[in-house]
């Protein structure tokens, strides 16, 4: 059964609401008036979706993870390769403004830089778990995370994908 159009407007319009004002304060300084406000509904409504801002920006980054998780597993043949992280660039480049903030967002327990970097190095530790270094796996595998992450959110706020990727490859 198709979900009522209004309702998906009306979900889409909170969300972006959250986005425009932690673009402006801090997430514990956001209170559900602002969001109602800013999003141009009613109490009743914002509650009708969400029990709170919590499980709002759970939600929110629960979506943009698994979002995240899809595409590297759509391409994990190619998770070293330059490709990848214009691929990701690609597809993550219509979001950018919500995952770029949400990013930022460190106040609440499900923290979306820490889910990407887990997801980064998850898919990145079959790979090397031969690898011909005497450096352990785990630390490889964060090293891998955390430079992708930089990448990709580097590249979202100021472009030049393929020189960024290329970039990339060389360091590995």
């Amino acid at each position: 059964m198709n979900e009522d159009l209004r309702v998906i407007k009306t979900d889409r319009l909170i969300k972006d609401s959250l986005i425009e004002l932690l673009n402006k304060k801090d997430f514990t300084k956001i209170t559900i008036k602002d969001i109602c406000d800013t999003a141009l509904i009613g109490r009743n409504t914002f509650y009708h979706h969400y029990v709170d801002k919590y499980l709002l920006m759970e939600t929110m980054i629960n979506n943009l993870a698994t979002q995240f998780q899809n595409l590297l597993d759509s391409r994990n043949d190619k998770l070293i390769n330059d490709s990848l992280l214009i691929y990701l660039y690609k597809e993550l480049f219509e979001e950018r403004e919500t995952f770029l903030t949400l990013l930022s967002v460190h106040e609440v327990e499900n923290d979306l830089e820490s889910r990407i970097q887990n997801i980064f190095k998850n898919s990145f530790l079959p790979i090397i778990k031969n690898n011909s270094t005497n450096l352990p796996s785990d630390f490889l595998a964060n090293l891998y995370a955390s430079n992708a992450l930089l990448a990709i959110t580097w590249t979202l706020k100021n472009g030049h994908s393929q020189e960024v990727a290329e970039f990339f490859l060389s360091l590995s």
